[in-house]
C-alpha cells in the first residue's frame, strides 16, 4: 500500500464505531482504498459488504448477490478490513454496523470533510 486512505481511528470515528470491538483480533491496519467489489480489491482495501437486495444502489450497479458471501474472498484479497452489516467467520478485522450501504457513505462525508 502505497498511500493511506484512513487510519483504523479515522474509520471508527466516522462510522461511530467502538475500535474495540471493530476489528476481530488486533488493531486493524491503515487503508488504502475502499471497494465494494472483492474482484477489483488491491491489497489495504477496506471492504465494505453491501446488502445485495438494497435498491438504494441497485441503479449504480447493486446485483442480488449479498456482500457478505465475499468477505472471504476480500480477505484472501488483502482487504486490510471489512465493514459488514454482522460478523463473519473470517480471519480479517470487520467494523460491525447496522447499515454497511449508510457506512459507506458516512466514510465519504469523513472524506470530505477533511478537504
Amino acid at each position: 500500500m502505497t498511500n493511506e486512505l484512513y487510519r483504523a481511528d479515522e474509520i471508527a470515528e466516522a462510522l461511530a464505531a467502538d475500535l474495540r470491538s471493530a476489528p476481530r483480533s488486533g488493531v486493524a491496519p491503515p487503508v488504502g482504498g475502499v471497494s465494494i467489489d472483492s474482484r477489483s480489491l488491491a491489497p489495504g482495501d477496506l471492504f465494505v459488504a453491501l446488502p445485495g437486495s438494497d435498491p438504494r444502489y441497485r441503479g449504480a450497479g447493486g446485483g442480488s448477490r449479498h456482500g457478505h458471501e465475499f468477505v472471504e474472498a476480500a480477505a484472501r484479497a488483502g482487504a486490510a478490513a471489512a465493514i459488514v452489516g454482522e460478523r463473519q467467520p473470517v480471519a480479517l478485522p470487520q467494523y460491525v454496523v447496522p447499515d454497511p450501504f449508510d457506512a459507506l457513505w458516512q466514510l465519504a462525508r469523513y472524506a470530505r470533510g477533511r478537504l
